[in-house]
């Protein structure tokens, strides 16, 4: 891919990023060893996990989620840690 597209597509995702937070959509900020959050996480994976602090928590992230004006309106798709 050339420098100028690459340019081309880093400005366009940067005017589509303004226009979704001009509307009040933003990223659920989640990260590995976070709580789950069933309000704003779907687990789509487990991990095994033999540590009690560890369980119900993050693993990681495997799709990013959104607010629009602190709804959901995707949530995270996460793995979660169990026993």
């Amino acid at each position: 891919m050339s420098d100028e597209v690459r340019q081309g597509l880093g400005a366009t995702i940067k005017q589509f990023d303004a226009v979704l937070t001009a509307h009040g959509v933003k990223k659920i900020e989640v990260g590995e060893g976070a709580l789950f959050d069933p309000h704003q996480h779907e687990p789509v994976q487990t991990v095994a996990t033999d540590e009690k602090a560890r369980d119900n928590t993050v693993a990681r992230v495997l799709q990013s989620g959104f607010l629009i004006h602190d709804s959901v309106l995707r949530p995270a798709r996460v793995a979660v840690y169990h026993l």
